[in-house]
């Protein structure tokens, strides 16, 4: 069994146990970016929804059965604008296209609307912890040529079975998985709560935090530790923001109450300002 998203095909691979992180504790509106290091780019706080619907400039949905043996049935009309957030509601129900799974939800991606190249990508979210649900927010490699998992695979934010996780994978040369996972536990508690979610992306190094902790980090250069090519290539990424049911590691929602939400209060990207243009205080 291994973590992460296979879009649409069983994940194999290898990964190393790592000690688990104490919980991190709420922090509800994080520090704002340093303007010496970061440029703002773009944002979308859910505020713009026509119709009460996440803006088609920014993003499209994945539709039906995707990936990984999940359970629900992806569709646009569990996305919605509520309150300047972007709300993904999971429900109980068959889906009139497919009445053989028995829940629907929705999954947005920004592919060939929104796409970037290293950067900062900074998320404010509640997620549903509820036993079986699977919320995420994660980037792919928006390269059609390229195969998973050797376009890259970054979980800024998933969730299931008790622990917020933050992982990398990308493939080896046999392109298989290689997966550098960490993870937290977290109760209702935490979850009642909104957390941000930081992934940063330059020329050395990728870091996931939450509420400012880093949680984990990457190498760019040499992602494993044995000098194999860079497997974060020059192509741009996109971001997914989607709640699974089930499936390999959502586990069993049969006894969970529905609906279940997972609220997006804003996604950002900024750039990095290059050294030569800082300013010496």
């Amino acid at each position: 069994m291994c973590d992460g998203w296979n879009w649409g095909k069983d994940c194999s691979g290898h990964s190393e146990p790592v000690p688990t992180p104490a919980p991190v504790g709420p922090v509800p509106t994080p520090p704002p970016p340093s303007p010496k290091r970061w440029k703002l780019v773009w944002s979308d706080g859910f505020d713009d929804c026509p119709n009460d619907r996440p803006n088609k400039a920014n993003w499209g949905y994945e539709h039906g059965y995707v990936r990984n043996h999940e359970e629900q049935w992806y569709q646009e009309d569990n996305a919605e604008c509520v309150n300047g957030n972007l709300v993904i509601t999971a429900r109980r129900e068959q889906p009139a296209e497919d009445e053989s799974f028995a829940y629907t939800s929705s999954s947005l991606t920004s592919e060939g609307k929104r796409e970037f190249k290293k950067g900062r990508w900074v998320m404010r979210a509640k997620i549903p912890v509820d036993k079986g649900v699977w919320p995420a927010f994660w980037i792919r490699g928006a390269n059609t040529k390229m195969e998973w998992p050797s376009d890259g695979e970054i979980d800024i934010m998933e969730y299931y079975r008790g622990s917020v996780l933050a992982n990398f994978a990308y493939g080896d040369e046999n392109n298989q998985a290689v997966w550098n996972e960490k993870k937290f536990a977290v109760d209702q508690q935490w979850a009642d709560q909104f957390h941000v979610w930081t992934f940063e992306w330059d020329d050395e190094e990728m870091r996931i935090l939450v509420d400012d902790e880093q949680i984990n980090s990457q190498k760019v250069a040499s992602a494993d530790g044995t000098g194999h090519a860079n497997p974060w290539r020059e192509f741009p990424v996109y971001m997914i923001v989607n709640v699974a049911i089930g499936g390999a590691n959502g586990g069993d929602a049969s006894g969970t109450q529905f609906p279940v939400q997972y609220l997006v209060d804003n996604i950002s990207y900024y750039e990095q300002i290059p050294d030569t243009l800082l300013v010496v205080a």
